[in-house]
């Protein structure tokens, strides 16, 4: 509040006047208290220009308003509003800061005698109201309340534990609950959050989703989250008020249908993600394909992406790949480790550069891509500019234990026809290059003869070399004499 001009013009006010009146009194602790202290400085002011009783109707008038329209919702009052209150607008607005000191003593008495007998009445009420399974929001501005009477019990309490080391979650009741979301809130340190230091439960994943909402990077991986976890954390990707960037779910059941839910916090323009960590989290293609339809929506902020130890398959790694050709994508980290090996972690570039016709047969097991590439693709990175078939520097066939074969080129996925592929099993493929003539054609060698898979067409600008890249956990190859 100190860059509202005016708060600061109503704040300067009332410490000049109570350090100028006051030798040695108490200044004040809370926006009630400042605010109190204000309008005894303004009646001290005003006693002597205007009546009491003018000056009195108007005050209990303009509070009726304020109180009518704040329990509507409404911030800003209009002359409508005066006059439906039987007021005239201009005579409001002079007596609305003058104070009698009629008025003044009473004030005074409020703040001496009635407050003493009111505030434990309210403080129970508003503790009552906390107990009550409030929303954290409503909660939060409960204890904001309690705050400004100078009530910090609940606090306290839970501060101690903290303190100790002895908070234990399982037993708080929900008023403590929302003690400790306050306390962590007012801490002013939510760079990172981390879930497991208080439980590892989804309980106490709602009861301190506000806190997940003002961090801006939350750990809750290995935090027995279900898909049911996701309904809560949607929202939190969507919200305005978000400082989420960095958020960490690694090894918790969320499932597709968690991802789905999640990925429509994703799609939201308002969302700025930057970091989803998602290993062990039992995605399967479905999965996936709702996180690259969310990406295509709202492709702008995600930069990293960890799918690691999950169940993509073919169709969920073709997808992915897709996407990552869509030049508005900001994905630069893709990481999709599997049994201790990186899917497509690993490419191999022959250093002899081809330029005639060549011939050779490969022996391959688990996936493997057999390619030719130009030298200036890309090295490093996981984008589709890196992987051999995924873009105009090189052209690929892929290999896999299933007997599927899939032709790539440009990031264009052909898979072969069933007679094309069909015969007894054989793990052995052949390339034959024809440079002048622009001819790559790749065969099945089975029983001798070689079956044909597919041909490319094309005009080669330089020489071009072999090249392997391993798709598969325990995936190997090599030359046939």
């Amino acid at each position: 509040m100190c860059h509202i001009p005016v708060f600061c013009w109503v704040a300067a006010t009332v410490l000049e006047d109570v350090l100028k009146t006051r030798a040695a009194g108490e200044l004040p602790r809370t926006l009630t208290e400042m605010y109190t202290e204000f309008l005894v400085f303004q009646i001290d002011r005003t006693k002597e220009k205007y009546g009491s009783d003018r000056c009195f109707h108007y005050i209990r008038s303009l509070a009726k308003l304020a109180f009518q329209q704040l329990d509507k919702g409404n911030l800003i009052f209009y002359e409508t509003d005066l006059r439906q209150c039987g007021m005239d607008f201009q005579e409001a607005s002079v007596c609305s800061g003058v104070f009698t000191e009629i008025f003044k003593n009473k004030l005074k008495d409020f703040l001496t005698s009635s407050r003493s007998e009111t505030s434990e009445h309210t403080i129970r009420y508003i503790k009552m109201k906390i107990s009550e399974n409030q929303s954290a929001e409503k909660s939060i501005n409960l204890f904001h309340c309690l705050n400004e009477l100078n009530d910090g019990s609940l606090v306290e309490e839970i501060q101690q534990y903290l303190s100790s080391g002895s908070l234990s979650t399982d037993s708080l009741s929900p008023a403590q609950w929302s003690a400790l979301v306050f306390i962590l809130l007012s801490s002013g340190d939510l760079d990172v959050f981390e879930l497991r230091k208080y439980s590892a439960s989804e309980k106490a994943l709602v009861r301190l989703l506000p806190v997940v909402r003002a961090s801006s990077r939350a750990l809750l991986n290995d935090c027995n989250l279900s898909e049911r976890s996701c309904d809560a954390l949607g929202p939190v990707l969507s919200s305005p008020t978000s400082c989420l960037r960095d958020l960490d779910l690694s090894n918790n059941d969320l499932r597709d249908s968690g991802l789905k839910v999640l990925s429509a916090g994703l799609e939201n323009p308002i969302c700025r993600l930057e970091v989803l960590r998602l290993p062990g989290c039992m995605i399967t293609k479905e999965g996936c394909s709702s996180l690259v339809s969310a990406l295509t929506i709202n492709p702008y902020h995600l930069r990293e992406l960890d799918l690691s130890y999950n169940h993509p398959g073919q169709e969920g790694m073709q997808l992915l790949s897709a996407g990552l050709q869509d030049p508005r994508w900001r994905l630069n980290l893709l990481r999709l480790e599997h049994g201790g090996e990186q899917r497509m972690a690993c490419q191999l570039l022959c250093s002899d550069g081809l330029t005639g016709r060549c011939f050779w047969e490969v022996r391959w097991r688990g996936g493997v891509y057999v390619a030719i590439s130009y030298r200036g693709i890309r090295r490093k990175g996981p984008s589709a500019d890196c992987w051999f078939g995924w873009n105009r520097q090189s052209w690929s066939i892929f290999c896999c234990n299933d007997e599927e074969y899939y032709a790539w080129h440009d990031g264009k996925r052909t898979a072969l026809s069933s007679s094309s592929s069909s015969s007894s099993s054989s793990n052995r493929v052949a390339v034959y290059l024809d440079f002048p003539a622009g001819v790559l054609s790749f065969y099945r060698v089975s029983s001798g003869s070689l079956l044909h898979l597919h041909t490319f067409i094309t005009t080669f600008t330089e020489p071009v070399y072999p090249g392997f890249g391993f798709w598969l956990a325990g995936s190997s190859f090599s030359f046939c004499a």
